[in-house]
């Protein structure tokens, strides 16, 4: 796929995560120690990281936006009568009736959902460039065995940030909707995007501290 010129290089870096998933057979790490790389090689550095954790902030930013709008309750307005003094003071009193949710507004669902694809298809696109020797990521060799089980929980996070995001978009073409079956998917996306996250700062803390001891 041909992408945007404007589109920032971290999409491309994000496939780091998948080196070490076990869908690569375990000779072609073995290989690419005494042969030359084929295809496009991927640089884990402080900056892709970082990058990366910027565009993953979005992405739950969106889900967390996409599962407040179809989980909205129907508010009703009661008056209730608060006495100061001798002066009787009606005050309107909110209920939220959560029997029920509102119909979600195709509007904000096409909004949080062209926020959260673009992202997550890159993601996945680059993964899968891994997986198939199209592309392959270089690291120091001493920091290959702190990181590797980082990087195959990143690889697990990718794929199932990229289910649910498949599932979402059956689910939010509209124009009704499956309140609580977008809910669902947006909390799983979500936490695909937390594990990220996660796993992402501590490989951003093995990076700093690599780099200082090469200083």
């Amino acid at each position: 796929m041909t992408r945007n010129s404007n589109a920032r290089p971290l999409l491309t870096t994000i496939t780091l995560a998948v080196l070490f998933c076990q869908n690569i057979p375990a000779h072609s790490q073995d290989q690419s120690k005494s042969a030359p790389i084929e295809g496009k090689v991927v640089n884990l550095e402080l900056g892709n990281v970082r990058d990366i954790l910027l565009d993953v902030e979005r992405a739950q930013k969106a889900a967390s936006n996409l599962f407040d709008e179809v989980t909205r309750h129907p508010i009703t307005t009661t008056m209730s009568a608060n006495v100061i003094g001798a002066t009787v003071i009606s005050m309107p009193q909110p209920t939220f009736d959560v029997s029920q949710t509102l119909p979600a507004r195709k509007a904000w669902v096409d909004t949080y959902m062209s926020e959260i694809k673009p992202i997550i298809i890159y993601m996945k696109q680059d993964l899968d460039a891994i997986r198939s020797g199209e592309s392959a990521l270089q690291m120091a060799e001493k920091d290959e065995k702190v990181l590797k089980p980082l990087l195959a929980d990143w690889a697990a996070a990718i794929d199932k940030g990229a289910a649910a995001t498949d599932e979402l978009t059956k689910l939010t073409v509209g124009p009704t909707y499956d309140n609580s079956g977008i809910a669902k998917q947006a909390i799983e996306l979500h936490k695909a995007m937390k594990t990220i996250k996660k796993n992402g700062k501590k490989v951003l803390d093995i990076l700093r501290k690599s780099a200082k001891k090469d200083k």
